[in-house]
């Protein structure tokens, strides 16, 4: 993202966002900003990572039933050396907007409830929910395979098993 607003609507800010997802549903993201004209300072490159205020945070989505998850999330910023501050207008901010994420995801599922068996459409705006959900299926398949095979008798007469009788 290269832009964000003060609360009066002015650019005053650059931004540098980083995010990784982990299977099964742990979602990092960290952000710095820098003085405007960073950007065009280093050609577009990217900043250093040790300069410029970061904020971040993490989630983990955990299923405990077929249509039941827990959410947990930490946040943090630092804004000078390595001093970390809370900020709770922050925290309400993303507690504002887990409350609205949780009401659609609510009523979206009253909605695939109310008409079982339909087979709803993908959009492209679905591209990474689909690529997601495939991806943890085929690690599934693979962890199944491993666990599915670890799991084979082993016979007694095996020949690559040595048996001694002496005693030490």
């Amino acid at each position: 993202m290269n832009v964000s607003l003060s609360s009066k609507g002015w650019l005053t800010r650059r931004l540098w966002a980083c995010s990784d997802l982990f299977v099964p549903g742990v979602f990092s993201f960290a952000t710095r900003t820098f003085p405007l004209g960073t950007a065009d300072a280093l050609n577009r490159g990217r900043p250093d990572p040790q300069e410029g205020a970061e904020d971040f945070a993490s989630h983990a989505v955990t299923p405990v039933a077929d249509k039941a998850t827990r959410y947990f999330y930490i946040l943090g910023a630092r804004r000078r050396g390595d001093e970390t501050t809370y900020n709770a207008a922050d925290v309400a901010l993303t507690e504002r907007a887990f409350a609205e994420d949780k009401m659609m995801i609510e009523a979206q599922q009253r909605n695939i409830d109310s008409m079982p068996g339909y087979r709803f459409r993908s959009t492209t705006a679905d591209k990474g929910v689909i690529l997601f959900n495939r991806l943890v299926e085929k690690l599934a398949r693979e962890e199944s395979a491993q666990v599915s095979q670890a799991s084979q008798p082993v016979s007694p007469h095996r020949s690559d098993i040595k048996s001694s009788n002496s005693v030490v």
